[in-house]
């Protein structure tokens, strides 16, 4: 699909189901080469407002890339190793703790959802993705999330959110947006694999827009 194009970031949402250190641990042992990286100064204004009001949320654990600390629906259809080749795409993952962050990016275990993050910290959002999308010289983002993790950004300008149908031209949602991750995971594997985005995913029909 032409929307999906390097000028264009990809934004991934965070999960709830996360890996714990050990689980890493044994990942990295099989010989998964990934450097974490640091997160991006670009967004400390958001991280400075959640540490604030969420000082509870954070487990106590060492820092790891967030592609390996997320493992719900999504990021489950992704092979490991296929995030050492992320960087063919601009990809980031919007975190309700951390804001957005690169997949290599080392984040601690957490428990805080975008759901309860206060509208103060949310409202910095737009403003930081509108300067990250400038400096970086890179068009709309396109959201492969559900609706909630797009809000905070509608009718801004500058993201839009990828949308899936059936056959029967339905949205795919399912509870919790399962259905939903479970298909776009497969696309964002696709895509980083340098296939076409529905390679292998029959029935489902896709679009972009800014609801």
């Amino acid at each position: 699909m032409e929307f999906f194009k390097k000028d264009r970031p990809l934004i991934l949402a965070c999960s709830a189901t996360k890996r714990i250190d050990s689980e890493i641990e044994e990942i990295m042992k099989s010989g998964v080469s990934l450097k974490p990286t640091t997160s991006m100064e670009e967004f400390s204004p958001y991280r400075e407002c959640t540490e604030a009001a969420y000082k509870g949320c954070l487990y106590h654990s060492k820092r790891y890339p967030a592609c390996l600390r997320y493992n719900g629906t999504f990021y489950k259809q992704i092979p490991i190793k296929l995030w050492e080749q992320a960087n063919r795409l601009p990809v980031l993952i919007l975190s309700a703790y951390y804001g957005l962050l690169r997949p290599t990016d080392a984040i601690l275990n957490y428990n805080l959802a975008i759901s309860q993050v206060k509208t103060s910290c949310k409202r910095l959002l737009p403003t930081l993705l509108e300067s990250y999308l400038d400096k970086h010289n890179l068009k709309k983002a396109i959201f492969l999330t559900s609706s909630s993790y797009f809000l905070p950004f509608k009718g801004k300008g500058i993201a839009e959110r990828l949308h899936l149908y059936d056959q029967s031209g339905n949205e795919i949602i399912g509870p919790y947006a399962r259905d939903y991750y479970l298909m776009a995971g497969k696309i964002l594997a696709n895509l980083v694999a340098g296939k076409g985005a529905l390679t292998g995913i029959e029935g489902c029909f896709m679009e972009v827009s800014h609801a």
